[in-house]
C-alpha cells in the first residue's frame, strides 16, 4: 500500500496579495481607520477607551450635520490608540479592504483552504480538458457549472472528491517585532482597468475607470480606487502540503468509479514536481493571454508598465520543455478576476470573450498600483494581483534559513563574529545556495576593515613608543640611535610628522657633534658664524681652544660690522668672550704722534724697489688712527686707493710711495 507524502513547503509572495475575511467587510473611514499626515491609523476601540477618549461623543453629528468621527482625534493621540499603523499609499474615501488574521496571534494567514482553491482551479482544465472541450463545442456556456466540477473532481458527499486527496496546511507570515502597531501587512492601492466602447468608431478601447459609469484611458491616481491590505512581494511563509496516497489507492481499488483515476494517481503518486509542472502550465497559459490581452488594448496611460510586469512574472516560469517541478507559480484570491478560476476553461483567448446584453464578457482586471524594491521581482509599479511562488523545502534547507536569518539579525547589530559563524554553519549546509554569500562579504569586509583599524592602532602604538625611545636617546646624546629609531617610525607608513623632527634635530646634532672647527670656516658671513656658533653651543661648552676658532675667523671682519654684531656674539657666547675678541681683534688706536713716528721710521726704509707685503700692512693700519682731542681729521682715503695694501703687494710699488702717501695726509 502507499504510504502517505508530507513535502515542507516555503510560499513567497511575488506580486501583492490579499486574502479578505469574507463577511466582517473592511475598516470604515472616520469608524475603523483615519488617514493623517500621510499615514492610516485603524483604531484600538477598547484602547481608545482605556485612554479616556469620548468615543460616543466623536459620532454626535455637528451644526452642519456632519459627523467627523475618529479623524477628529490628533495624530499624536491616534497613534497611541492604534491598533494597526500603516503608510498611505493615496488618499480614498472607500473602505478598506482587510486581510484575513490569525486570531490566536494576530498574524496574516494564507489559508490552507484558499491555497487549495487556486490548485483546484488550476487543475481543473489539465484533468477534463477533452470532456471540457466536448462540452464547449456542444453547449456553448455552460448552464450547471458545480455539475462540470463535480463531474472532473468526483462528489465530495461521496469521499471522491480529489482535492480531498491533497490537504494544504495554513502559511503564517511572521510580523516584524519592532513595534506592537507594526501589522506584517501593507496597504496597496489599486485601480480597475476596464474596456469601454467608443462611440466615435464602435470599437472597444482600454482605459482606467474614474466612476461607476466612467472608464477613459487618462490614470488618475485616486479615482475611483481602493486600497488593499496586503502581503508585500518578497514575504514568506512556511507550510506543507500532504499527498495521502494510501486513501487515493484504496479509492481506486474500490467499486467507486472514479474518473480520470490515472491521471489523478499521477498526480499524488509521483513527486510533487508533476503537480507543481502541472500548476505552471496553468500559469504560465494564463499570463500569456493576459499579456495578449494588454497589448491589444493598449491606448490607456501606463499600459505599457502593465505588460512589462506580466513579462517579467513570465520570466520567473521555466520555458515549456525544461520545467523541472523545482518550484510553481500560482494566481490566488483577491484582484485574480474570473480568469484565474474554474471557470476560465471556457475562453482559449481574453481578446474574444464575447458580448452579453451589449457589453464585453469577463473585461475588468485589478491592478495593484505597488513600486517594489530592487530585492522583488517585479518592479514596475502596476501589477496584477495575487501571485506566489511555491517551493519544497528540506530539513537542510530549513536549517540553512533559519541560520542565515539569525546571521542577518546579529549582523544588523553589529555582531560580525557570530553572525560569521552562523554564515559558515549554513554555508556547509546548503553550500550551492546563495543567500550566505552576501551575510559572508558584508562580515568579511567588516572583519577587513576592524583589522585595518586594529592594525592601524597597532602602528599608532608602535610608532610612539619609538618616538618616545628616540627622545630618551637623544636626551642621552646618542643621536644616531635616535635617528634610526626615527627611521623605524617613518617605515610604518603614518601620515605623522614627529619622526621628521626627530631626524632633523638628530641630523643637527650630528652636524654639531664636530669641533667647532670643522663647523665654522673662514669666508663664512659673520652672521652665518654667530648663528652656527649659538647652534654649535647647544651641545658643546665654549673654552679657549673654541675661542681661538672664533677669533681666527672673525679676523679681517670691520670693527663697524663686529661692533653692529656684537649684541647677538655676547649672547651666543657670553660677555667676558666677546669683550676678549673685541680688544684682541681691534686694540686701542695709536695717537697722530705715534703715527708720524711710524712715518718717521717709514722714511728711512730702503726704497729701492723693496716689496712692500711686510710694511704696507702696518702703514695702512695708520689711516685708522685715533686723532687727538682737537685735532683735525685727516683727510679720507680716496674710493680708488681703497684696497691700496693688494695694490702696492701686487705690483711691488716702493715704500717711498707710501712714505709720500702718508706725508701729505698728514700735512
Amino acid at each position: 500500500m502507499a504510504t502517505d507524502k508530507r513535502y515542507k513547503i516555503r510560499l513567497e509572495v511575488v506580486t501583492p496579495l490579499h486574502i479578505g475575511t469574507g463577511a466582517e467587510g473592511g475598516w470604515v473611514q472616520g469608524v475603523d481607520y483615519a488617514q493623517k499626515d500621510g499615514k492610516v491609523y485603524v483604531i484600538d476601540i477598547k484602547q481608545a477607551v482605556r485612554k479616556g477618549i469620548d468615543i460616543a461623543n466623536l459620532y454626535i453629528p455637528d451644526e452642519r450635520g456632519r459627523i467627523k468621527g475618529i479623524n477628529d482625534i490628533d495624530s499624536r493621540r491616534l497613534e497611541s490608540v492604534s491598533r494597526y499603523i500603516f503608510q498611505s499609499p493615496e488618499s480614498t474615501t472607500n473602505d478598506i479592504k482587510v486581510f484575513i488574521r490569525s486570531q490566536f496571534n494576530d498574524t496574516p494567514v494564507i489559508a490552507g483552504s484558499s491555497i487549495k482553491g487556486a490548485v483546484r482551479s488550476a487543475l481543473f482544465k489539465h484533468l477534463g480538458n477533452d470532456y471540457l472541450k466536448k462540452q464547449r463545442e456542444v453547449k456553448g456556456m455552460p448552464s450547471n457549472e458545480k455539475a462540470l466540477v463535480k463531474e472532473i473532481f468526483g462528489d465530495m458527499n461521496k469521499g471522491t472528491d480529489f482535492m480531498r486527496f491533497i490537504r494544504i496546511t495554513d502559511f503564517d507570515i511572521p510580523r516584524p517585532r519592532i513595534a506592537p502597531n507594526l501589522p506584517g501587512t501593507i496597504l496597496v492601492n489599486t485601480k480597475l482597468f476596464n474596456l469601454h466602447n467608443n462611440e466615435q468608431d464602435r470599437k472597444w478601447h482600454g482605459g482606467w475607470k474614474q466612476e461607476r459609469n466612467l472608464t477613459d484611458r487618462t490614470f488618475r491616481v485616486n479615482r475611483f480606487n481602493t486600497l488593499y491590505e496586503c502581503i508585500e512581494p518578497g514575504k514568506t511563509g512556511e507550510g506543507a502540503i500532504i499527498f495521502s496516497r494510501s486513501a487515493l489507492d484504496l479509492l481506486n481499488k474500490s467499486e467507486a468509479n472514479v474518473k480520470y483515476s490515472d491521471e489523478k494517481s499521477r498526480l499524488v503518486n509521483d513527486e510533487i514536481n508533476t503537480l507543481f509542472k502541472t500548476i505552471n502550465d496553468t500559469t504560465r497559459a494564463y499570463l500569456e493571454k493576459e499579456l495578449a490581452f494588454f497589448r491589444q488594448y493598449d491606448e490607456a496611460e501606463n499600459t505599457e508598465s502593465i505588460i512589462e510586469s506580466i513579462e517579467q512574472v513570465l520570466k520567473l516560469i521555466p520555458p515549456r520543455g525544461s520545467d523541472t517541478g523545482h518550484f510553481c507559480l500560482l494566481k490566488m484570491s483577491a484582484g485574480v478576476g474570473f480568469h484565474a478560476i474554474t471557470g476560465d476553461w471556457i475562453y482559449d483567448s481574453y481578446t474574444d470573450t464575447g458580448v452579453t446584453n451589449g457589453k464585453l464578457n469577463k473585461k475588468s482586471r485589478k491592478i495593484a498600483l505597488h513600486r517594489g524594491d530592487k530585492s522583488q521581482a517585479v518592479l514596475t509599479g502596476f501589477e496584477l494581483m495575487g501571485l506566489v511562488k511555491l517551493q519544497v523545502v528540506s530539513d537542510k534547507d530549513i536549517e540553512y534559513e533559519k541560520l542565515v536569518n539569525e546571521a542577518q539579525a546579529l549582523l544588523r547589530n553589529n555582531n560580525w563574529k557570530e553572525a560569521l559563524e552562523k554564515t559558515e554553519k549554513a554555508k556547509l549546509k546548503c553550500p550551492h545556495r546563495k543567500e550566505h554569500k552576501d551575510i559572508l562579504a558584508q562580515c568579511e569586509a567588516i572583519k577587513q576593515k576592524e583589522d585595518e583599524k586594529a592594525e592601524k592602532q597597532r602602528r599608532q602604538t608602535s610608532y610612539d613608543t619609538l618616538i618616545r625611545q628616540a627622545h630618551e636617546l637623544i636626551n642621552d646624546r646618542r643621536w644616531n640611535e635616535a635617528r634610526q629609531k626615527a627611521a623605524s617610525a617613518e617605515k610604518l607608513g603614518l601620515s605623522r610628522t614627529e619622526h621628521i623632527r626627530v631626524t632633523e634635530e638628530c641630523e643637527k646634532a650630528i652636524k654639531f657633534s664636530k669641533p667647532l672647527s670643522e663647523v665654522v670656516k673662514t669666508g663664512m658671513s659673520l652672521g652665518n658664524i654667530i648663528g652656527t656658533t649659538r647652534t654649535w653651543l647647544n651641545y658643546h661648552q665654549f673654552g679657549e681652544q673654541e675661542y681661538a676658532v672664533l677669533r681666527d675667523c672673525l679676523k679681517g671682519t670691520k670693527e663697524k660690522e663686529f661692533r653692529k654684531k656684537a649684541g647677538e656674539l655676547r649672547k651666543a657666547v657670553g660677555e667676558n668672550w666677546t669683550e676678549k675678541l673685541s680688544r684682541e681683534l681691534y686694540p686701542p688706536k695709536e695717537t697722530v704722534k705715534e703715527s708720524k713716528t711710524a712715518v718717521q721710521k717709514a722714511d728711512t726704509v730702503e726704497v729701492d724697489k723693496q716689496p712692500m707685503g711686510k710694511h704696507a700692512s702696518s702703514m695702512y693700519a695708520l689711516m685708522e688712527t685715533k686723532q687727538p682731542e682737537g685735532a683735525t681729521p685727516h683727510a679720507p682715503l680716496p674710493k680708488d686707493e681703497e684696497r691700496l695694501e693688494e695694490k702696492l703687494v701686487a705690483e711691488e710699488e716702493s715704500c717711498s710711495k707710501i712714505v709720500r702717501w702718508l706725508k701729505r695726509l698728514f700735512k
